[in-house]
């Protein structure tokens, strides 16, 4: 990068980063940066409607779970069969309690869980600007990387979401579970994301991952000259077991069910293939960067007990991923390889280099549009996109011909 470039871009930042209450500032910059990019849907949102409307009469944008939600708030412990003939994605919703169980402690309405929602996205990037600050003390590489993650599906997911999925929740407590060493937080956490969604499971492997390694800050010689199990990595066991305990607690008690199951396998591979290497850009984007620094920096060092993990790691993310249609979101399970390149490329850069590779990463991550795949291409768009987007819902009588106006009865009814 050329230097006098560099140097304008860095210029604001330094002013962001400045003084006690640069984490204040930083977080107000990098959730209006997200809002700007992927600007939610609030037209669409309703406590009452089913489905989204958009400027095509008749045409549904998405399924709203509030109406599932409230059930589950009334009584946990009753499943969730919304038709035995077809299987819904709502019935999968019964072992994700995390939610509901908030929603009754705090008594929340549908608009009262969408506030929960975002107040755990702006949590999730508070999180990620103390997680890297804390371990890189540099505070312009942990705004320009928390940037970078909000203008990701990752960084925006809550905000975004307002059909009332409950994956942010998953990411916040997972990422919870790596900042705290207390045994007792750890389990908590990983508990909280599992039965926020049960993909938090293939997460937290890298939860117990990290924790094995951050001790000795990701330097042992072989599998034999480190201990895999230590009080902080035990715990993440125990989350596990717990789960495992109570899922099948729920089987045989109450008569819970995957009724998914039957829609998720590796079969599910051949299914999304057309959009795979859209899905696989859309975890990341520009932050992939970084893992594939992170790849180059420990086979140049020769770390192959590392390198044994992370690639394993994202082999067994990558075939868990693809065996849901919901591809986007179960392949951002591996999100925790992010603050994993950026400690381990810390201790191996300099400085400035760093910096550098994170400003790139983070500014493609802002230039590129943000996307998630569910069984389908969806674009979150930008504000200005989104409000042309309102005109057409609201004028879409006077805006398009008639002869528009048939063609598109005839193709949507």
């Amino acid at each position: 990068m050329n230097p006098k470039i560099y140097e304008t871009v860095l210029k604001p930042i330094n002013w962001v980063v400045k003084g006690r209450l640069w984490m204040v500032k930083s977080l107000v910059i990098v959730i209006i940066t997200s809002f700007f990019l992927q600007f939610p849907n609030y037209q669409y949102f309703s406590q009452l409607n089913s489905s989204y409307k958009t400027h095509i009469p008749g045409k549904s944008k998405g399924t709203n779970k509030y109406p599932t939600l409230m059930a589950q708030k009334a009584n946990l412990l009753k499943p969730n069969y919304y038709n035995n003939k077809f299987l819904e994605h709502e019935d999968a919703m019964m072992f994700r309690l995390s939610l509901p169980l908030m929603a009754k402690i705090f008594d929340l309405n549908p608009h009262g869980i969408f506030i929960l929602l975002n107040i755990f996205n702006v949590f999730l990037l508070l999180l990620f600007l103390f997680l890297i600050h804390k371990h890189t003390k540099d505070k312009r590489v942990a705004f320009l990387f928390t940037l970078g993650v909000a203008s990701t599906y990752l960084g925006c997911c809550g905000f975004l979401d307002v059909q009332a999925g409950s994956v942010i929740i998953m990411y916040t407590f997972l990422l919870l579970a790596i900042c705290f060493r207390n045994p007792i937080i750890i389990l908590f956490c990983v508990l909280t994301a599992a039965w926020s969604d049960e993909r938090a499971l293939l997460g937290s492997t890298l939860v117990y991952y990290w924790w094995i390694v951050i001790d000795n800050k990701f330097t042992f010689k072989s599998l034999l000259t480190k201990r895999l199990f230590n009080l902080s990595s035990i715990s993440v066991v125990v989350a596990w077991a717990i789960y495992f305990l109570g899922r099948a607690y729920l089987v045989h008690a109450y008569g819970f069910r995957n009724s998914l199951i039957n829609q998720q396998g590796i079969y599910i591979l051949f299914d999304v293939y057309n959009n795979l290497q859209l899905s696989l850009w859309s975890t990341f984007e520009g932050l992939w960067l970084l893992v594939l620094c992170l790849m180059v920096a420990l086979i140049a060092k020769k770390d192959w007990v590392n390198a044994l993990f992370i690639t394993g790691g994202l082999l067994f993310l990558f075939l868990a991923g693809v065996s849901n249609h919901d591809t986007t979101k179960s392949h951002l399970c591996m999100f925790l390889l992010l603050p994993i390149a950026v400690i381990y490329l810390h201790e191996n850069l300099l400085a400035s280099d760093l910096r550098k590779l994170i400003c790139i990463s983070s500014m493609v991550c802002i230039l590129s549009p943000t996307v998630y795949i569910i069984k389908k291409v969806i674009y979150a768009s930008p504000i200005f996109q989104e409000g042309l987007l309102y005109i057409k819902v609201h004028n879409y009588e006077y805006i398009y011909p008639e002869e528009i106006k048939k063609m598109h009865r005839k193709l949507y009814h």
